[in-house]
């Protein structure tokens, strides 16, 4: 999958605050572009904390709003390296990610 069919402009690239959430200077630009009110999507995921899987079920919709209007299949440039890609990323984040 690949987003290259509509032009989003992040200039700070795609930003999450604190909490996780996608940080607030990008609301307008996700209310405009994928006609999600953000604020009330916010809530939806502080509301879903505590129930398994409903946050999992928010990013879906997320995800299915930001695919519908930008995204679509096809990105078959480089070849298969997913083996390769294990080799590199799981060292990498056992070293930086221990406490």
């Amino acid at each position: 999958m690949h987003f290259n069919k509509c032009e989003v402009h992040f200039p700070e690239g795609w930003t999450m605050d604190d909490k996780g959430f996608v940080s607030e200077d990008l609301y307008e630009t996700f209310e405009k572009v994928f006609k999600i009110n953000m604020e009330k999507m916010r809530k939806q995921f502080i509301k879903s904390a505590d129930k398994p899987g409903a946050s999992n079920k928010l990013y879906r919709k997320l995800y299915m709003k930001m695919y519908k209007k930008c995204g679509e299949r096809g990105t078959t440039i480089g070849g298969d390296h997913g083996k390769e890609t294990v080799d590199i990323a799981v060292p990498f984040f056992v070293k930086h990610l221990k406490k």
